[in-house]
């Protein structure tokens, strides 16, 4: 059950972890963020983009909106799609994570099931052994009895057949 619940919480911790990145991409594509080049620069790297693309993104961002050419416009339009695409990847490595979050779940509860079920059979058993313990005592008992009524029985036959 152990190895359930850790597969669970590396799912969980996964879905987080994918989560929050999504979230931060988003924000850094927001129209008010779009020159800040400290904040852009380091995520259009972690999302592999084109060198040329990464020379070019400062100078984008320093500009003011209105004094964007068409180049600069392109440059922080192209940064845009390689972050949207990023993003689409996380939602889809979002829905596996979310899928094995969900198995591992199942998982961990299959397992409690299965415990709870061989808790219920011991005690089950424990019951058995107790019946059949007092049974045996009972058993014993009576041997013991039959025993002592053979061995009368015998010694009051004895003297008869003589």
């Amino acid at each position: 059950m152990s190895d359930a619940q850790e597969a669970q919480g590396k799912a969980t911790g996964n879905v987080e972890k994918l989560t929050s990145e999504r979230q931060a991409l988003e924000a850094a594509m927001s129209d008010d963020q779009l020159d800040r080049v400290d904040l852009l620069l380091p995520i259009a790297k972690s999302v592999g983009l084109d060198e040329s693309l990464l020379l070019a993104l400062p100078k984008a961002c320093e500009k003011p909106a209105d004094a964007r050419g068409p180049f600069d416009m392109a440059v922080l339009e192209q940064v845009g799609v390689g972050i949207a695409q990023k993003v689409d990847s996380l939602d889809a490595e979002l829905e596996a994570a979310a899928s094995a979050e969900g198995d591992a779940k199942k998982a961990v509860e299959a397992a409690q099931a299965g415990v709870k079920s061989a808790e219920q059979a011991k005690q089950a058993a424990a019951g058995h052994l107790e019946s059949a313990e007092q049974q045996k005592v009972q058993a014993h008992a009576a041997l013991a009895e039959a025993e002592a009524a053979l061995e009368a029985f015998t010694q009051e036959r004895a003297p008869q057949e003589k």
